[in-house]
């Protein structure tokens, strides 16, 4: 059976753009995926994105273990070595905890509209390639990948360097 799962990236977004997208896309449920969910941006800070999102009907989940870890975000602004961070970010969802939420995801996706939300606008430099990666090893995988406040794209996943 093949999963149908989104992605999307909020950074130079606002709220209104992404429940927008996000509802003309018929997304039923938000994962967050993001290791601290929190935001300088107004709106997207964990309680105020869940309960904008739930105002909508759309759930929200969030992950901790599916984020990027933190020394591998400081490691990639200290050195910009990208195959080095996507490295670590595969060999952190290896472990038990990442691998429990993964199947999880799946699970969600399997019987709702789900998608998978970070910062990063760019799926090229965002850790949710190496997600949708560590997902096609336990699923058949139709990705869109969704731009908020843009029309609807639907694309594979990238493939890693």
């Amino acid at each position: 059976m093949t999963i149908q799962l989104s992605t999307i990236g909020y950074g130079g977004s606002t709220v209104e753009d992404l429940l927008t997208t996000l509802t003309v896309a018929g997304i039923e449920t938000v994962v967050d995926i993001r290791e601290i969910p929190i935001s300088r941006k107004r709106g997207f800070s964990k309680n105020a994105l869940r309960d904008q999102l739930r105002s909508a009907g759309i759930a929200y989940e969030h992950f901790r273990s599916l984020g990027s870890p933190r020394e591998l975000r400081h490691a990639l602004r200290e050195t910009k070595d990208y195959h080095r961070f996507f490295d670590g970010v595969a060999q952190h969802l290896r472990r038990d905890e990442p691998q429990t939420d993964l199947a999880t995801v799946i699970a969600l996706a399997e019987t709702r509209s789900t998608c998978l939300l970070c910062y990063c606008p760019d799926l090229t430099r965002c850790h949710r390639r190496k997600l949708l990666e560590a997902i096609e090893r336990h699923a058949e995988l139709s990705v869109d990948h969704l731009v908020s406040g843009e029309p609807l794209l639907t694309a594979s996943p990238p493939r890693s360097p």
